[in-house]
């Protein structure tokens, strides 16, 4: 049976994982609230971790390998995006160099363009 202390510290850890939820669907402001309540939680375990049963611990522990997964994923996702982005500006600048100076006639179009 899990004592007060165990139950308030599960009941925020739950609480922690849905403002760390909708922060993936929400703006900064609710990314903001999920930091604040992370915190509390993480420096609440820390006081009281000679005190906690050993679920309560890894509930934790398996809550920060969440956060940490889809933080990376995230981090991975936006790298990925920017050379994405970098390739397009690329292709975009290769194909209009290519096309400076061409005029498009209805053979061409028909032909397709050749630079």
């Amino acid at each position: 049976m899990d004592t007060p202390l165990n139950t308030t510290i599960k009941e925020k850890i739950k609480s922690s994982l849905d403002d760390f939820l909708n922060s993936l669907r929400g703006d900064a402001l609710t990314l903001s609230t999920f930091v604040d309540s992370w915190s509390s939680v993480w420096t609440e375990v820390q006081t009281n971790h000679a005190n906690l049963e050993g679920e309560t611990l890894e509930m934790v522990n398996n809550v920060a390998l969440v956060i940490s997964s889809v933080a990376t994923s995230f981090m991975d996702l936006q790298v990925e995006g920017e050379k994405i982005h970098q390739e397009t500006d690329e292709d975009i600048s290769r194909i209009l160099s290519a096309m400076s100076g061409v005029t498009v006639s209805d053979d061409k179009v028909s032909e397709g363009i050749n630079p």
